[in-house]
């Protein structure tokens, strides 16, 4: 199983059309500063949330909400080298490979 963060108010449309590789000019900053690595991150391990969510709260304001993602098994993933345990993945997931697993995760 993966992890996905995102913001909750994008939650509604992550769970009705999935994910894709990120639009907005926020997500590309934030990919600039993750090495030019362009696509949707993907955590391994549950206990790398908080240190994803911490730079994830440096470009984005507000709530996050973490998903449950199973790739589909013909999605190709690219190792991250960042230094946070992530894949990362090109192709979109459809809303049927993603569950909301938690109550938003508040800005402190």
């Amino acid at each position: 199983m993966l992890y996905h963060l995102t913001p909750t108010e994008h939650l509604p449309s992550v769970l009705r059309y999935g994910l894709v590789q990120p639009a907005a000019d926020k997500d590309r900053q934030f990919q600039r500063e993750q090495e030019d690595i362009s696509g949707i991150f993907l955590l391994e391990e549950l206990e790398f949330v908080p240190d994803y969510l911490d730079d994830f709260r440096r470009i984005h304001e507000g709530d996050f909400s973490l998903l449950e993602v199973r790739v589909p098994f013909d999605t190709e993933a690219v190792k991250d080298t960042s230094g946070i345990a992530a894949v990362i993945v090109a192709d979109p997931i459809p809303p049927e490979k993603i569950r909301h697993i938690s109550i938003p995760l508040r800005r402190h």
